[in-house]
């Protein structure tokens, strides 16, 4: 089995088709816009304000600042694939854009917002420069990110537990070898900090999670797309990986099986200035 790293990868789940994309983005709405949703509201998100949703993906957090800053503000969602996003009408804009390489405007919004973003990009620190230049002076900058290395285990009376927690970390540890950073999502509060926002928080939610519920089905299409990711790269053996990958979704479409969900961490920030 060759060795060899790679520091240049391509996003995990860029060639998806459309709707099976949509559908695992339905999957994360519906585990992680509940923690997102409360974050935003004590930001005080009101009627009139301009707001940007980085990456917004299949969109409901781009529908519900929508419904909040109602018609007298502004939504802009982007995404290198704006034909995923839901229609929501109104007074949205949906562009198709490349946080790292086009365009934004500076010192306009009110609230600049990105989930599950960041480690995704392989420049990652360059995306989040751009995107605090565009929340003008007394706005708002709101980042959240998964972080696959925090997961700790629950219910270590069964006996899956401990395959489930150290064959994920074995494959996690691999994948990092191929460019992505899995333990990004602990990085967000310093981040925030080190861009001298003020009010700066952070927080961390891991929902408990078991067999075939959203977030379950969600990571188990990410598995599946890990691991051919590994194969390709020629980081494992086929055969065994196949069959990890076969244990992995087993356990995750069944019911009976229990799971701490690795947490979303999530920063926020104020801009200073007059």
């Amino acid at each position: 089995m060759a060795t060899e790293e790679k520091s240049d990868r391509e996003y995990l789940f860029g060639k998806m088709r459309l709707q099976a994309d949509r559908e695992r983005l339905g999957l994360q709405e519906q585990t992680w816009d509940q923690f997102t949703i409360r974050h935003l509201e004590s930001l005080g998100i009101a009627p009139g304000w301009t707001c940007l949703n980085v990456g917004a993906g299949y969109g409901s957090i781009t529908a519900w600042i929508a419904g909040r800053v109602g018609p007298t503000g502004r939504v802009v969602a982007t995404d290198i694939r704006p034909e995923l996003h839901r229609d929501v009408g109104g007074h949205v804009e949906i562009r198709k854009h490349d946080i790292i390489t086009d365009e934004i405007e500076k010192d306009h919004y009110d609230l600049v917002f990105g989930r599950m973003l960041l480690q995704h990009l392989k420049e990652p620190d360059k995306a989040l420069s751009k995107m605090a230049d565009a929340v003008k002076a007394g706005g708002w900058l709101l980042i959240e990110e998964i972080d696959n290395f925090t997961m700790p285990r629950i219910d270590t009376k069964d006996p899956r537990a401990g395959y489930f927690y150290e064959a994920g970390f074995k494959y996690f540890e691999m994948f990092q070898r191929i460019g992505f950073d899995l333990q990004f999502g602990r990085r967000v509060r310093s981040l925030l900090d080190g861009l001298a926002f003020a009010e700066v928080h952070g927080e961390g939610n891991y929902p408990l999670s078991r067999g075939g519920e959203p977030w379950a089905r969600a990571l188990s299409d990410a598995i599946r797309l890990v691991v051919d990711a590994l194969i390709n790269s020629r980081l494992v053996e086929e055969v065994e990986a196949r069959k990890v990958r076969d244990e992995y979704q087993r356990l995750l479409d069944d019911p009976s099986f229990y799971f701490v969900c690795a947490p979303l961490c999530s920063a926020w920030g104020r801009k200073q200035g007059s």
